[in-house]
């Protein structure tokens, strides 16, 4: 396979492999290995990888000058303090699990490096074009293979079941394209039909059609697979049981809520979701028995004790809302002006009130925290901590500004906000009159 040196430079630059990396060792159980390293138990290797070169056997670079920008973007995705050991512990977790259903499937052994390239061996990976779980697959396909993909269940992150459905998937295309590992590649990581669009009459691929970020997944499968086969595997194995062992599975009977798990067992939350990366959802779904959920020790032992606790927990009751008192916006005010009279601040006039802006205008109701005090007196009208308005029968002749200028500092907007009136009024109509300090 060969691109243009162009194509290998804007790869390059994008450098995608970089923010996958980071995240394998930022989420369990990268990150328990990677906290262990920089404690030094276990202790790191005592030398660096050897990286592999453009003229490694078995890469496809071709012409090296075209390649170095891509062999420096891979090196540099691989190189921060200690990736390379999180990344190949990871592979002693995985890749028995993996190896084993490739043998069985007769899918080629280099397969196992396809998540690698293209997760990072993480099982909480998702990306923006909707693929999630150490395997990249997208919901139709994971709906085609019979793996559940709800807001509660995610089994595209799950472990033994989900990697032997995407060797199915493997083994199906590997067989369609009699062998052909890159077009096996491509159809996985796409779809037979982005592939059919993309070679000619006689069954080649069309390099200048393709995608640049398939190109791109093409060459770290390659410079993965390399890597790892030019390097001694460190013996992680070991580590991920003994963290394993801190926790056990359960089932429930009844729903339950993560909120409930925290509260009855004092879980750490992102814990909780970090060791069981299937479980995307706020509520477990009592009725699914596929995978467990795992708890830390002690907390598995309280619910085997005394499951009816977690059963019964009710999230408590919310607090009420925080008094209010109305406050009719008069002309010249602004939401500063407002806070700084009574006490308060504009941002919680914005939330009280849901304002998206500054602008208010005359005759406006805001509301205004209860204890808030007015430190101005002409500050305007508060409801709620004035005394009760008065009452003015509407006589014959009345207008709305001959009533106004009865009462100093009241207008007529004052007059039809306070009763909801336009300037049309009629005799023996009872007007509220509130004082105006």
């Amino acid at each position: 396979m060969a691109v243009t040196a162009a194509y290998g430079q804007a790869i390059a630059e994008k450098n995608s492999w970089e923010p996958i990396l980071a995240a394998s060792t930022d989420q369990w159980p990268g990150a328990e290995l990677l906290n262990a390293l920089e404690k030094g138990d276990p202790a790191p290797a005592a030398t660096g990888p050897v990286w592999p070169e453009s003229d490694d056997a078995g890469i496809a670079f071709g012409d090296p000058a075209q390649y170095s920008y891509l062999l420096a973007a891979y090196r540099r995705a691989w190189e921060p303090a200690h990736r390379y050991e999180v990344l190949r512990g990871l592979a002693d977790l995985y890749f028995p699990m993996i190896e084993k259903k490739l043998l069985q499937y007769k899918v080629p052994s280099s397969f196992k490096f396809l998540p690698v390239a293209l997760t990072g061996l993480n099982p909480h990976y998702t990306d923006n074009r909707g693929r999630s779980g150490m395997w990249h697959m997208d919901y139709l396909t994971a709906r085609s293979v019979h793996l559940r993909a709800d807001s509660l269940v995610d089994e595209r992150k799950g472990g033994d079941f989900t990697t032997e459905a995407a060797v199915r998937r493997l083994a199906a295309l590997y067989k369609q394209y009699s062998g052909d590992e890159v077009k096996t590649f491509i159809a996985y990581i796409e779809s037979p039909l982005y592939l059919a669009h993309r070679v000619d009459a006689l069954g080649a691929i069309q390099w200048h059609r393709v995608d640049t970020h398939v190109v791109d997944a093409l060459n770290r499968w390659i410079y993965a697979a390399a890597l790892f086969q030019r390097n001694p595997r460190p013996d992680r194995l070991a580590f991920f049981m003994d963290r394993f062992e801190g926790f056990k599975g359960v089932s429930f009977t009844h729903p339950v809520t993560t909120a409930s798990l925290v509260a009855c067992y004092g879980l750490d939350p992102l814990q909780l979701r970090s060791m069981n990366p299937v479980y995307t959802g706020n509520r477990i779904d009592s009725s699914y028995k596929k995978v467990p959920l795992l708890l830390p020790v002690a907390a598995e032992a309280s619910f085997r004790s005394d499951p009816g606790a977690l059963y019964r927990w009710h999230p408590p009751a919310p607090a009420p809302p925080a008094p209010t008192i109305i406050y009719r916006v008069r002309k010249g005010d602004s939401l500063g002006v407002i806070a700084s009279r009574h006490g308060t601040s504009v941002a919680v006039l914005k939330q009280l009130n849901h304002l998206r802006s500054d602008a208010i205008q005359p005759g406006q109701e805001l509301q205004l925290p209860a204890g808030a005090v007015r430190s101005d007196s002409q500050a305007g009208t508060a409801v709620g901590e004035a005394e009760a308005p008065r009452r003015y029968t509407v006589k014959q002749g009345d207008s709305l500004w001959k009533i106004a200028r009865r009462y100093p500092g009241v207008t007529e907007e004052d007059l039809k906000t306070w009763n909801r009136c336009s300037d049309h009024i009629r005799p023996g109509q009872v007007l509220l009159i509130y004082p105006v300090r």
